[in-house]
């Protein structure tokens, strides 16, 4: 790891741990043994007067000017430029955030979800081979998507080819995962390209046995892949 990002971590860490302590209050206030006895008695009586009491007992209001002034104070933290970048975006998004997902969580019962996200697998996205998408490689899709039902080889062809797809965007994705500014950095482009190259290489030495109806299709396979 580099000297710097071992210097952001570090100072991420500091920065999460700061961020719990200022959670911590708000989180005090949803548990019935932060208030006195004078207020829970009080929340059973008149309400305006419970709910006074209520508010008092809470003081949001100092709580919340407190917190934005600690919050000033770690956005400016040292940290490298990307990272404050990266965390004024998700402070000052979060409301758009909420906005678009809570009625989406309503009734789950969850207080917070984990962001997933998505790597597509489609003949679209894996190009190390042939470009053009699904018209330029799969039988499959004529005839309104049934053409496979009436080819052995139509669907030869298509299983050939989402293995090949497969392997080009499995690559692409664990070479996405790699800490740094982008894959390049660590990987360049001509390792990525033979790994890839191996790869094709062993799915077609797997299948030609299997898949006779499709000859022609590893000959032009193993062209292109050559080439």
């Amino acid at each position: 790891m580099a000297q710097n990002d071992l210097a952001d971590r570090r100072a991420i860490e500091a920065l999460k741990a700061s961020l719990y302590a200022l959670l911590s209050p708000y989180l005090d206030r949803r548990r019935d043994e932060f208030y006195g006895d004078a207020v829970r008695a009080g929340l059973v009586g008149e309400p305006v007067a419970a709910l006074a009491a209520f508010e008092a007992a809470l003081d949001l209001k100092a709580l919340d000017t407190a917190t934005d002034a600690r919050l000033v104070e770690l956005f400016a933290m040292d940290l490298s430029r990307d990272v404050r970048r990266a965390l004024l975006r998700a402070y000052l998004g979060f409301p758009f955030y909420d906005i678009a997902m809570l009625p989406l969580l309503q009734g789950d019962g969850l207080d917070e979800f984990d962001e997933i996200k998505v790597d597509r697998i489609a003949p679209e996205d894996a190009t190390a081979i042939r470009t053009g998408g699904h018209m330029a490689t799969l039988k499959g899709t004529q005839f309104n998507s049934f053409g496979a039902f009436f080819s052995r080889a139509y669907r030869e062809n298509d299983y050939l080819w989402g293995r090949l797809h497969a392997a080009d965007r499995l690559i692409d994705i664990v070479v996405s995962t790699l800490e740094g500014s982008s894959a390049a950095d660590l990987i360049d482009p001509a390792t990525i390209a033979r790994l890839k190259r191996q790869a094709f290489g062993a799915i077609l030495t797997a299948e030609r046995p299997f898949l006779t109806a499709i000859p022609d299709l590893f000959a032009s396979l193993e062209r292109e892949i050559a080439g």
